[in-house]
């Protein structure tokens, strides 16, 4: 196979992972066939994206009408990445490789998934033991994110969860409560370690 075959493969895969660098790289051709891409998610599944914004071809992202995707300005969806709506993202969020955003979940400006995140805005009821799970209805109180948030590779957000501004979820963590602003929070469950606002 034609070294010209292998650069081209190794040049989307690069986006894949570091689609922040797709704007700054990227040829007009290739700039042209991302901006058709999501034009086709726009007809088909009711993407909504901003401006300068990346949804690699590799991603599975699954919207509707009545659960879309929005994404704001300079927001990217890297390959491998797993997003259902309803999901709606500010302006300069990124979610990395292999993170789920599934269900209701809402992130403020400057918000950063790391590979292999879950952000999971619904859960299964279980209440009844004549029913299987997955038989079972679901309930969603949706995942709400504030600005600036840093969320560490492997990091787990359970449904209910309310994440303030300036926080940093630690990689590995499971965040089952809510999280005050500027909160620095680590382990299974999290637990806080300090606040970024305090020495």
């Amino acid at each position: 196979m034609p070294d010209e075959v292998f650069a081209a493969r190794a040049r989307w895969q690069r986006f894949d992972a570091c689609p922040w660098l797709f704007w700054a790289e990227s040829t007009p051709q290739e700039q042209a066939e991302q901006l058709a891409y999501q034009a086709f998610l726009t007809r088909s599944q009711g993407l909504v994206a901003g401006e300068g914004c990346y949804v690699s071809e590799r991603a599975a992202v699954v919207a509707t009408a009545e659960q879309p995707v929005e994404l704001g300005p300079r927001s990217y969806i890297a390959g491998q990445a797993y997003v259902t709506g309803p999901v709606r993202l500010g302006s300069d969020c990124s979610v990395n490789s292999f993170a789920s955003l599934r269900g209701r979940v809402v992130c403020g400006d400057g918000v950063r998934i790391g590979a292999y995140s879950a952000l999971i805005g619904f859960d299964h009821g279980f209440e009844r033991l004549d029913w299987p799970v997955f038989r079972q209805p679901l309930t969603s109180r949706g995942v709400l994110m504030g600005d600036d948030v840093w969320v560490g590779a492997h990091v787990t957000v359970l449904d209910g969860v309310q994440v303030g501004h300036h926080t940093i979820l630690a990689a590995g963590a499971v965040v089952t409560h809510d999280v005050p602003d500027t909160a620095i929070v680590a382990g299974n469950p999290a637990r806080l370690l300090r606040l970024r606002s305090q020495p």
